[in-house]
């Protein structure tokens, strides 16, 4: 089940260019009993103003990233609800704005081609060891181009 977690208000130059409903249809496949959080964020970078220069130089950045997080059990890690949530495993969509006028342009690409994908990715068969640590999977929008690049990784939890 998709829910919104957090909707962060965005400037008016900024747009959103994907809506809950717009997960819900790519991801539909998806079995039912996985809850995955929706977040939609002002910004992709941990700080601000990385964003501003990535917007400013028309660089290519992340307006989708998906997340799957589960810890592995160790002796200092407590029974509180939040750790036990991540030792079964947390998956997570984080959407970022794009400037206005390129809105349209991010739509179309990411309902097209980018949705699609994270989609596979999300209902791809895997081995169990794939459910351990930190596996992201970005699609990257280039206002040059303009294009949809999709990136995945594992990263240390």
């Amino acid at each position: 089940m998709l829910a919104t977690k957090r909707r962060d208000r965005l400037p008016m130059t900024l747009s959103y260019p994907v809506r809950l409903s717009d997960f819900r249809a790519a991801l539909q496949r998806m079995a039912n009993d996985r809850d995955v959080e929706v977040w939609f964020r002002d910004t992709p970078f941990p700080f601000q103003s990385e964003f501003d220069a990535a917007l400013r130089e028309t660089r290519k950045y992340p307006v989708v990233r998906a997340n799957f997080t589960r810890w592995d059990k160790k002796p200092s890690i407590g029974s509180s609800a939040l750790e036990q949530r991540y030792l079964a495993g947390v998956w997570t969509i984080s959407a970022y704005p794009v400037l206005r006028t390129k809105r349209a342009d991010a739509r179309r690409l990411l309902l097209a081609q980018g949705l699609p994908l994270l989609a596979s990715w999300f209902t791809r068969d895997r081995p169990a060891s794939w459910f351990y640590g930190r596996k992201v999977c970005e699609l990257l929008f280039d206002p040059q181009e303009p294009k949809v690049v999709v990136e995945e990784r594992a990263d240390a939890v």
